[in-house]
C-alpha cells in the first residue's frame, strides 16, 4: 500500500507495558508507596498535593513540579527538601526502566513498515526496548550515536540503516563526561554498566528532569524534537502508542502540524484512548479534528502483522505527492557550556604558579594538594611564603583527595578512591610532616566482595572500616569530621573508630569546618544538574555534634556552589560558587542574619580555599594559590 511509506510512529510510556514495563503512573503509585523515610513522605505528601493541581498525575508531572520548586521556591527548606525528593525519583526511575525487556515479539508487526527504509520511530521513553526488538531481529537501526557511542549527527540524516530511532527525552544509555554525551556499550552488558555507574552521570529528559542547562544534552535533544517537528510536516499518518498527550510541548508540535499539513492523519493507540484523544483536541483547531483518530488497545494488539495496515485503510485520505524528508541540519550553538576564551583574570595576589587543588593552614605551615600524573602529592610551604616559595613534597599517591586536616601529630588526607577507583569506598591518610610517612587510617583494602556491598545506601560502610563518598574534613579537638554524602561522621585518630554524628537525611555533603564550642558548618551541594554549572540548591547548616538539637539553616539557594571556610572571629563563612562560564566567586555569608554578599572576582578550577588566622583567603586556581583581602 502506497500510504503505508508514509508513516512514522510516536511511542510514549503505554508501548513498553507489554515489554514487562511500567507506565509513568504505575511509576509514580510505586514511587508513593516506597517512600518510608518519616520526614520525606511527610513533605512528599505536601508536594504530591500541590503537584496534582497543575501537572499530569504521573511521575514526570510530580518530578516536573519537583524540579520547579527546586529552582523558583522563596523557602530555602523547600528548595532542599524538594531537590532531595527529586534525586531519589530520578533513582527510581533508573531502577525501573534499566530492566530488560521480558519479552518484544509483540512488535513484529511494524515490520510491515519498514519498507522503503528507513522508518522513523519517535520515542519519549529512557528505556532500551525498541533497541532490543532492533537487535533481536537483526535489523540495523541509529539513534544518532556512532559505533564508538560518540554523537554524530550524520548517523540520522545519512546513514542506511532499517529503523532510525528518535529518543526526544534521552535514554538510560546516554551519559555525560566532561561535556561530551556518549552512548554505553553493548545493550548486553547495559544493566551491568549501570549498576556500576553513577546516577548523576545518566542523561534524560533535559526539560524533566535535568535543567535546560544540561546544554550538551539539551542541544541534542532539541534538535530531536526539531526533526520530530519537521517530520511531521511531511508524512501522511503518525501513529502514536501508549502516549497520553500530557507533554504540552509534544503536543503542541503535532497540533501544528495537523494545521499546517492537511494530509496528516494522528492515530492514537491506547487502552482509553478517548483521553488523550481529547488532549490534542483541546490543542488543535476543531476543524482538523476529523485528522485525529482513536483506537483502542495497546502495543500487543495492534501491533500484530497487518493490525494497522487494515485501521489505515479504513481511513479516508487525500491524494498527497510523495514529499521526501530530509533531517534539519544539526546546529548547536549551546553544546558546551561557555567557557571563557584565556584563563579569568586573579582576583589577589598570586603566591604560587603551580595548580593547586586542596589547602589547608594551621599556625606557620601550609599544605597544599597539586597534580602529580595520575594522582595527586601532598606539599608543604611555610607561612607567610617567602618572595620565591620553595615548597616541599611531602608524599604522592593519593587517587581523589577531597581534604586536607592539620592536628598535632601530623596531617590527614580524605581520599575518596582508596581502592585506586571511585566506587564509594574512601579512607584517611595520616601523614607525618617531618619523615614524609604515609599511613592508611580509615579504609584498609579488605578480601571479598566489598565494594559491591557498601555502594547500597541501606548498608552501612563505617561498619567495616571505610567511609561512603568521604567530601570534606576537618580536625576538631583530637578527632576528625569527616563528610560523607549523607552525613558527618566523626573518626577517633587512635581507635580508628567511626561514628556517626547526624543520621539526618543530607544530600551531597560538600564542606565542613569547626564553627564555635560543639558545632560545626557543614554545605549541602545539591544539585538537579550534577558535575556542570546549572541551575540547583546549595544550603549553609549548622550541626550540633551531640545532636541535641536538629541542624540548623543558616542560609540556602546557592547555584552550584562547594567549598567552605570561615574567619577567625567565627562570624562570616565564605563559600565557593560555579557560574555559568564555568568560573567560580567566593560568597561571603553572615552567620548571625545569614545573609549573602557575592565577592567581586572569578577564578578557575574548582572552589578550595581556606583562612589563614591572620585573615588570608588563600585561594586554590589552576593558576595557582592566589590570596586576597576577605
Amino acid at each position: 500500500m502506497n500510504s503505508m511509506r508514509n508513516a512514522c510512529f510516536l511511542l510514549g510510556a503505554g508501548a513498553s507495558v507489554d515489554a514487562g514495563l511500567p507506565t509513568m503512573v504505575r511509576l509514580r503509585e510505586d514511587f508513593l508507596n516506597a517512600c518510608r523515610d518519616p520526614l520525606l513522605s511527610a513533605r512528599l505528601d505536601e508536594f504530591r498535593t500541590l503537584a496534582d493541581e497543575t501537572q499530569p498525575q504521573q511521575i514526570e508531572g510530580l518530578l516536573g513540579f519537583l524540579n520547579d520548586t527546586t529552582r523558583n521556591s522563596d523557602s530555602p527548606r523547600d528548595r532542599r527538601d524538594a531537590a532531595i525528593l527529586a534525586f531519589e525519583i530520578k533513582k527510581h526511575i533508573l531502577r525501573y526502566v534499566s530492566r530488560r525487556p521480558t519479552t518484544v515479539n509483540y512488535l513484529d508487526g511494524i515490520q510491515s513498515f519498514l519498507q522503503p527504509a528507513p522508518l522513523d520511530i519517535f520515542t519519549m521513553n529512557y528505556d532500551v526496548v525498541i533497541e532490543t526488538w532492533c537487535q533481536q531481529r537483526g535489523l540495523s537501526f541509529t539513534d544518532g550515536f556512532n559505533p564508538q557511542g560518540e554523537w554524530d549527527q550524520s548517523e540520522l540524516t545519512t546513514a542506511e540503516c532499517s529503523v532510525r530511532l528518535w529518543k526526544l527525552h534521552g535514554s538510560i544509555t546516554w551519559q555525560q563526561e566532561n561535556d561530551q554525551i556518549s552512548r554505553t556499550g553493548r545493550l548486553g552488558t547495559l544493566r551491568e554498566e549501570l549498576r556500576t555507574s553513577e546516577l548523576r552521570s545518566r542523561t534524560f529528559d533535559a526539560s524533566i528532569i535535568y535543567p535546560a542547562a544540561q546544554k550538551t544534552a539539551t542541544g541534542i535533544l532539541n534538535w530531536l524534537q526539531t526533526s520530530f517537528a519537521t517530520r511531521l510536516a511531511t508524512v501522511d499518518f503518525l501513529i502514536t502508542i501508549g502516549y497520553s498527550f500530557g507533554d504540552e510541548h509534544i503536543s503542541t508540535k503535532i497540533a501544528r502540524a495537523l494545521d499546517q499539513n492537511t494530509a496528516l492523519h494522528v492515530i492514537i493507540v491506547a487502552p482509553t484512548p478517548d483521553i488523550p484523544a481529547a488532549n490534542l483536541q483541546r490543542s488543535s483547531h476543531p476543524d482538523h479534528h476529523h485528522r485525529i483518530h482513536s483506537q483502542q488497545g495497546t502495543g500487543k494488539s495492534i501491533l500484530q502483522p497487518g493490525t494497522l495496515q487494515q485501521i489505515i485503510a479504513t481511513i479516508p485520505t487525500t491524494t498527497s505527492t510523495r514529499r521526501i524528508w530530509t533531517p534539519p541540519p544539526y546546529n548547536n550553538p549551546s553544546a558546551t557550556p561557555a567557557r571563557a576564551s584565556a584563563p579569568p583574570t586573579p582576583v589577589g595576589t598570586i603566591i604560587l604558579s603551580q595548580p593547586v587543588t586542596s589547602i589547608a593552614h594551621a599556625q606557620n605551615t601550609l599544605l597544599y594538594l597539586a597534580r602529580e600524573g595520575k594522582t595527586w602529592t601532598l606539599y608543604q610551604l611555610p607561612w607567610p611564603a617567602p618572595n620565591i616559595p620553595q615548597p616541599r613534597a611531602i608524599a604522592n599517591g593519593f587517587h581523589d583527595p577531597r581534604g586536607i586536616a592539620i592536628t598535632r601529630d601530623g596531617a590527614y588526607v580524605v581520599d575518596a578512591t582508596i581502592l585506586g577507583r571511585y566506587m564509594g569506598a574512601g579512607g584517611i591518610w595520616h601523614i607525618n610532616l617531618t619523615t614524609g610517612e604515609k599511613t592508611m587510617v580509615v579504609g584498609r583494602p579488605r578480601a571479598g566482595k566489598l565494594l559491591p556491598f557498601i555502594r547500597h545506601r541501606e548498608h552501612d560502610a563505617a561498619t567495616l572500616g571505610m567511609l561512603r563518598w568521604p567530601t570534606s574534613i576537618t580536625a576538631y579537638e583530637d578527632d576528625l569530621l569527616v563528610t560523607e554524602s549523607r552525613r558527618v561522621t566523626k573518626i577517633d585518630t587512635t581507635t580508628r573508630t567511626i561514628t556517626p554524628i547526624t543520621e539526618r537525611y543530607f544530600l551531597n555533603l560538600n564542606g565542613i569546618t569547626h564553627w564555635c564550642d560543639n558545632e560545626v558548618l557543614v554545605f549541602e551541594h545539591v544539585l538537579t544538574t550534577a558535575r556542570a554549572p546549572g541551575p540547583g540548591v546549595g544550603t549553609l547548616w549548622s550541626i550540633d555534634l551531640d545532636d541535641q538539637h536538629p541542624p540548623h539553616c543558616i542560609t540556602g539557594g546557592f547555584t552550584n556552589a562547594r567549598g567552605l571556610a570561615i574567619d577567625r572571629d567565627r562570624s562570616t563563612a565564605y563559600v565557593g560558587e560555579i557560574g555559568a562560564d564555568g568560573t567560580w566567586h567566593v560568597v561571603r555569608v553572615n552567620l548571625t542574619n545569614g545573609q549573602r554578599e557575592t565577592m567581586i572576582g572569578t577564578y578557575g578550577g574548582k572552589p578550595g580555599f581556606t583562612m589563614t588566622e591572620n585573615h588570608d583567603l588563600l585561594l586554590c586556581t589552576p593558576q595557582g594559590i592566589i590570596k586576597r583581602d576577605p
